[in-house]
């Protein structure tokens, strides 16, 4: 029936039948390496094509087609790495194999190619761009290199080549940041660092602007560790993980408070606008308050008028000791102009101690206006000869002893002779008001 029946040809008759002595294995696929151990069972499986039993209906044994390793031998990787590889090779599927391994008929299958490594490792969805280009093969690939240890085959390939991820960089790195950035459990570098290179990060102004706290005015030129200074002790001894979320966002969380909680006080505006904390009154562009920003009178009950309006904070807010911290003193400043100005008058206005200089100036007008009304003001109306005189008439500059040059103007008296006539000290002035009183 044309089938093989010849015994002889395969098993000879000087040795044991199962030796298969006369069989000429090397006519098509030399035995040699590891398959030069395997028993023919080994490779000629019980019922499937290639069985011993199934050589028997072939008219010729030696005539069974090239054999690849896929034909005995299945694959650890993924089928889409087998494809790509061939792809990328030039050759068939199915003799993708020897582009990454030796020749499979001498020792070492599992010791790689290192010329192909690079080449094809972009097959397995793992690019070597930079920095891994410049990495050895060994730093990820425990083992490899060397000689196949005894585990199983499936196991030890599992161990070299987990199958990574390459958008996942904790495959291979540590945390630097224990978590923090965190979703479901998986961390995506990408979003704030280059894949190029580690630092710098590319966490930029755009991309902080999406988190709770944008960047605005003086905060953007500051580097990220003033504020992100707080650390916390690692996973690993001597590790410290410095803390970036959950940072807080009150400006007294990196800020001293140089008004010393003196605008927290109770009674004090907790809201302006919408605005809360040091931003009632500070912008990011700079501390320094703009006119805008602040508004007197609602914190202070105290409008500003006229000059009062163009003066700067700090000459009437003077810093405070350097014993008291050196800070801008806000506690309720007297509204009283003798707490700010010296008084030209050398006490003349004082009623039971306490001068009221709004009763002649007004703050809305310059110092030199008054509003003083001789005849409403004092006990001696300005007559038609006496109300074309200048002030300065009647009313001369003296000087006191150790002090300084000052206008008098009371006490003095109403009489003719009190003024007409000759100039007198003030003390004489006040002997005449048995004979007029004083103005």
């Amino acid at each position: 029936d044309g089938q093989m029946t010849n015994c002889t040809a395969c098993h000879g008759q000087s040795e044991p039948f199962l030796t298969v002595s006369a069989f000429q294995h090397d006519t098509r696929f030399p035995l040699v390496g590891v398959h030069g151990e395997q028993q023919c069972r080994g490779c000629h499986h019980t019922a499937t094509p290639t069985s011993v039993e199934a050589l028997h209906t072939r008219p010729d044994p030696t005539q069974l087609g090239v054999r690849t390793c896929s034909a005995c031998h299945g694959s650890p990787h993924p089928e889409t790495m087998i494809q790509r590889a061939a792809l990328q090779g030039g050759v068939a599927e199915s003799e993708s194999c020897g582009l990454c391994h030796r020749d499979s008929h001498r020792d070492g299958f599992l010791v790689l190619d290192e010329a192909a490594n690079r080449r094809l490792h972009a097959a397995s969805g793992f690019p070597l761009a930079k920095p891994h280009s410049g990495v050895e093969c060994q730093k990820c690939h425990l083992g490899i290199g060397t000689r196949a240890p005894v585990e199983p085959v499936a196991t030890r390939h599992a161990a070299r080549f987990p199958g990574r991820d390459a958008q996942q960089c904790a495959a291979c790195h540590a945390d630097p940041h224990g978590g923090q950035f965190s979703e479901r459990g998986r961390s995506d570098c990408r979003r704030c660092h280059d894949a190029h290179r580690f630092a710098p990060a590319v966490f930029d102004l755009g991309a902080h602007a999406r988190t709770a706290f944008p960047l605005t005015g003086a905060h953007q030129a500051v580097g990220c560790r003033s504020c992100h200074h707080t650390v916390r002790p690692g996973a690993k001894v001597g590790e410290s993980i410095r803390t970036f979320k959950g940072t807080p966002k009150a400006c007294a969380g990196c800020h001293v408070d140089v008004h010393d909680g003196a605008f927290d006080r109770k009674g004090r505006p907790v809201r302006v606008g919408d605005r809360t904390g040091c931003a009632r009154c500070h912008g990011t562009a700079s501390f320094r308050i703009e006119s805008r920003e602040f508004d007197h009178a609602r914190w202070t009950g105290y409008a500003l008028r006229g000059k009062h309006g163009s003066a700067t904070c700090a000459q009437c807010h003077p810093k405070s000791a350097p014993s008291h911290g050196g800070t801008r003193r806000f506690a309720r400043a007297s509204s009283k102009c003798a707490a700010c100005h010296a008084d030209p008058h050398a006490g003349q206005f004082q009623r039971q101690g306490r001068t009221d200089c709004a009763r002649c100036h007004d703050d809305s007008k310059s110092f030199a206006q008054t509003t003083f009304d001789h005849g409403r003001d004092s006990r001696f109306a300005l007559d038609r000869d006496h109300m074309g005189l200048a002030c300065a008439k009647c009313h001369k500059t003296y000087q006191k002893p150790g002090q300084k040059p000052v206008v008098r103007y009371r006490p003095l008296g109403r009489t003719c002779a009190d003024c007409h006539g000759w100039d007198r000290p003030p003390n004489e002035v006040r002997k005449s008001r048995a004979s007029g009183g004083k103005r």
